[in-house]
C-alpha cells in the first residue's frame, strides 16, 4: 500500500508538471491566436487536444487508476481538515509545500541550480524565452512567447509544489529558437559582434557536449 501510494503521488506530480506545462502553454496561445485567425486558433485548439489525448494513451494512462484509487481520497480526506501525516502517516512528505517563509525561500535560491543542471547554466534558458520576442512576425512571437512562458509560470509554482524539472524539458525548443534569435541578431552588428557570436555558440555546443559525455558514463540520473 505505501509502496503504490508513493507511485500514485508521484504520478500525481508528473501528471501536474507536465501536462499542466502543455496545457496552459496551448491555451495561452490559442487566447492570444483567437484575436488574429478565430479559424487557425480552433485548429490550433483541435491539436493540442489531439496532442494531449496521445500523451495521455501512451504515458499517463498508467498512472491514472492508482491516482484516482489512492491520491484522490488523500487529497478529499485533507481538504476536510485532515493533515497528510493523519491520513497517510506512511507516506514521507518530502515534496510537500514548505511551510515557512525560509523554506519558500529556500526553493527560490534553488531555482537557478535547477535550470544550471538541466541547460549547463542558469541564464541561457532565461535569455532564450526572452529571445522569442524577437521574432518578427506576430503570430510566431506570440506562439514561442507563450511556449516559453510556461517555463516562467511553472518555476513560480515549483515553489509551492515539486514539479521536479520536467517543465524544463517541455520549454527546450522555444528557448533554442530565443537563443538563435539572439545569434541572429548580434551576427548581423558586424565582425567583432560575429565572432561574439560564434563564441557564444561554442559555449551552447561545449555545454551540449558535456552533458552528452556525462550522461553516456552514467554520471547523470
Amino acid at each position: 500500500m505505501v509502496g503504490s501510494s508513493r507511485t500514485a503521488a508521484a504520478g500525481g506530480a508528473e501528471i501536474a508538471g507536465t501536462a499542466d506545462s502543455d496545457d496552459s502553454a496551448a491555451a495561452a496561445t490559442v487566447a492570444f491566436w483567437w484575436r488574429i485567425s478565430r479559424r487557425q486558433a480552433r485548429a490550433l485548439a483541435v491539436i493540442g487536444l489531439v496532442a494531449c489525448i496521445a500523451a495521455f494513451l501512451l504515458y499517463y494512462v498508467n498512472w491514472t487508476l492508482p491516482f484516482l484509487r489512492e491520491s484522490l481520497p488523500l487529497i478529499f480526506k485533507s481538504a476536510r481538515g485532515a493533515t497528510i501525516s493523519q491520513v497517510a502517516p506512511d507516506i514521507a512528505a518530502p515534496s510537500a509545500a514548505p511551510a515557512t517563509l525560509g523554506e519558500r525561500l529556500a526553493r527560490v535560491a534553488l531555482q537557478p541550480h535547477k535550470l544550471t543542471y538541466t541547460y549547463g547554466f542558469w541564464l541561457f534558458p532565461i535569455a532564450g524565452v526572452a529571445g522569442t520576442l524577437l521574432a518578427r512576425q506576430r503570430r510566431e512571437r506570440v506562439l514561442l512567447a507563450a511556449w516559453g512562458g510556461s517555463l516562467i509560470a511553472f518555476m513560480c509554482v515549483d515553489l509551492f509544489f515539486n514539479l521536479l524539472v520536467k517543465h524544463h524539458y517541455f520549454v527546450m525548443a522555444p528557448v533554442a529558437v530565443g537563443l538563435a534569435l539572439i545569434l541572429e541578431r548580434v551576427w548581423d552588428r558586424g565582425r567583432v559582434y560575429r565572432w561574439a557570436g560564434v563564441a557564444m555558440f561554442a559555449v551552447f555546443a561545449l555545454l551540449g557536449a558535456r552533458v552528452a559525455v556525462q550522461t553516456a558514463w552514467g554520471l547523470i540520473p
